[in-house]
């Protein structure tokens, strides 16, 4: 049963996932070149997902700095349609896969971090999540020659 007044809607949300393993991607400071939210986004397009939960926007946005968008609906009738920042989390029980997989996608907060971090925290917790990968991305003056490094779960540098 859905709390109307919480920003965090379930949408469909099975108890029996399989050992889900929750990845989130924010757009905004660490999202260089949008790489973390490219990655995400594939991700929903290689797996077969439906969407499970939403974080509405509201409270957690200046919406002068994140502004809505308005597009146009594909079937050419003219009609604009307002999109909001939203986080959207989708699920795939996809049975290649060893364990269902979350994938969330969105713009980071601008207000209320403990706040929205306790409704993605809410969600893994309902979901029975059993692992949070959050992926990321920054710019750096690092020369084409020298080896890529990447930082992993427990703060340890690995090559890549």
């Amino acid at each position: 049963m859905a709390d109307l007044q919480s920003p965090l809607y379930i949408e469909d949300l099975p108890e029996d996932l399989r050992q889900p393993v929750l990845i989130v991607a924010f757009s905004g400071w660490n999202d260089a070149a949008e790489s973390a939210t490219s990655a995400a986004r594939f991700l929903c397009r290689t797996w077969p997902v439906k969407r499970a939960a939403v974080i509405q926007p509201e409270e957690f946005y200046h919406f002068g700095l994140t502004r809505p968008e308005v597009r146009l609906r594909k079937d050419e009738s003219g009609i604009r349609d307002v999109h909001w920042p939203t986080t959207d989390f989708f699920r795939s029980d996809e049975p290649a896969l060893v364990r269902d997989v979350i994938v969330g996608v969105g713009v980071e907060p601008h207000l209320k971090w403990q706040t929205f971090c306790g409704h993605v925290l809410e969600l893994a917790r309902r979901a029975h999540v059993t692992m949070v990968i959050t992926l990321g991305a920054l710019l750096a003056d690092v020369p084409h020659t020298r080896q890529d490094w990447v930082t992993i779960q427990d703060g340890i540098l690995s090559r890549f």
